[in-house]
């Protein structure tokens, strides 16, 4: 299957653009909602798209570019591929799909392939997560499979592809969100079993509430056991 995402410079900003302002469109529902997203998909898709624009910026200035700024370049669109495909796993996985939403994508819909693959069996594998702190308001949670396994890793065999998580910040521990699905809780998508959280300098003595489970992003229907709530502190 042909590159969803484009390598190159100009093509991903063109591609970042098209896709960010196709999520702005005022419809009713949302393009991203209407495709199996949540808002905070978007918001982050958005958040994304700005601060590319900075970076391209810099690139398409005699004066500013140069081997720095490639590295960096080459660096975004990498990191955009790992927080964006999850995503397109899901739009192309909707039962509202469209010829549009796949031209501006460049997504193939799961149900166009001569063989499509829809597991429906659910993930029955539970998640156990460590939440590791360190300065600057960053904690990293490492997904494994087992409580005893040495390493992060996806389970093996179940089409799991992803953890979905869900957390929320708050001022103390007793004061977060009871459940998962509570207002205010923010969900993301995220490929492979280790993610540096950055929740930023300025929340560090906040606490982070989490929970998350194992995802199959090309069958959104299909998610492991949601994980005990945990909380830590935000150095």
């Amino acid at each position: 299957m042909a590159k969803r995402i484009p390598k190159s410079a100009a093509k991903f900003n063109t591609y970042i653009l098209e896709t960010d302002d196709y999520f702005q469109v005022v419809v009713d529902p949302l393009n991203g909602i209407r495709l199996g997203l949540v808002a905070q998909n978007m918001t982050d898709w958005h958040t994304k798209r700005v601060a590319w624009a900075i970076l391209y910026a810099k690139k398409s200035d005699p004066l500013q570019k140069g081997p720095a700024v490639n590295k960096a370049v080459a660096l975004f669109i990498k990191n955009f591929n790992t927080f964006g495909m999850p995503l397109l796993n899901v739009i192309a996985a909707s039962p509202n799909i469209t010829s549009d939403d796949e031209l501006v994508f460049n997504v193939v819909a799961d149900s166009a392939h001569a063989s499509p693959t829809h597991r429906t069996d659910p993930i029955s594998n539970v998640i156990f997560t460590k939440l590791v702190q360190a300065s600057g308001g960053k904690i990293k949670a490492k997904g494994y499979t087992t409580s005893t396994s040495k390493r992060a890793s996806l389970p093996a065999d179940t089409g799991a592809d992803s953890v979905k998580r869900y957390f929320a910040l708050s001022d103390k521990p007793t004061t977060g969100p009871a459940n998962y699905n509570s207002p205010g809780v923010t969900v993301e998508i995220n490929t492979g079993a280790s993610l540096l959280m950055e929740l930023g300098a300025e929340n560090s003595g906040q606490y982070l509430n989490y929970w998350d489970q194992w995802f199959d992003s090309k069958n959104p229907k299909r998610g492991g056991p949601i994980s005990e709530k945990q909380v830590k502190l935000i150095l």
